[in-house]
């Protein structure tokens, strides 16, 4: 695979932002940060110059006005430490969706159930769909052999999950030792790591 490079006019934080695909088609390790706007304009969008003819642009972009949504309703509630990767931070063609993390504190006397109901009843007065939920028996199954996806996913295609330093129900494929989100979100199946967009808000959105 051809190593693609791109480098944005863009900036963030007054440092243009260089982002581009490894030759294995992800975002080399580090935290890449930009706003929505930004990350409309940026290669996880558009491609590069040299992009397949069925790269699918329409879709990614939708899949940001997507995220867009959700997102505000995070910084709503005044949560801003939000990261994105999965498919859609890689050079695949059509990436199946969005996946990130949010971080938050979570009380010390407060039980991780109970933290993430309230959680989900505070973001779902926000959102038409009711969409915010982690628990398993809220994954639809359209059929016996299908993976179950939570709700998000099927109205946005988009996941976020929260991260207060609880385990990710994930392992280290190579150390064994159990993942919070920020750390399996930086890391490949195979245990490499990879880079991360961590989504600031502009101006216009505080």
């Amino acid at each position: 695979m051809v190593c693609l490079t791109y480098v944005l006019s863009l900036t963030a934080g007054g440092k243009p932002i260089d982002l581009r695909f490894d030759e294995n088609g992800r975002l080399p390790p580090g935290d890449y940060s930009m706003n929505l706007d930004e990350l409309a304009q940026s290669i996880l969008v558009t491609g590069d110059e040299d992009k397949d003819d069925a790269w699918d642009t329409k879709w990614r972009l939708q899949l940001v006005q997507n995220l867009r949504i959700m997102i505000q309703q995070l910084w709503d509630e005044g949560i801003t430490e939000i990261y994105i990767d999965g498919s859609f931070a890689t050079d695949k063609l059509h990436p199946g969706d969005i996946d990130g993390y949010f971080a938050i504190q979570k009380p010390e006397n407060m039980l991780d159930f109970d933290f993430e109901q309230e959680l989900c009843q505070r973001l779902n007065k926000r959102d038409d769909h009711n969409i915010w939920t982690w628990k398993d028996k809220d994954r639809k199954r359209p059929a016996a052999a299908e993976k179950g996806q939570l709700p998000m996913w099927w109205q946005y295609h988009v996941e976020m999950w929260p991260e207060y330093g609880q385990w990710s129900g994930q392992i280290h494929p190579l150390s064994g030792e159990k993942l919070t989100h920020a750390e399996l979100f930086r890391i490949t199946k195979a245990g490499e790591d990879k880079g991360i967009i961590k989504l600031v808000q502009s101006s216009s959105s505080r």
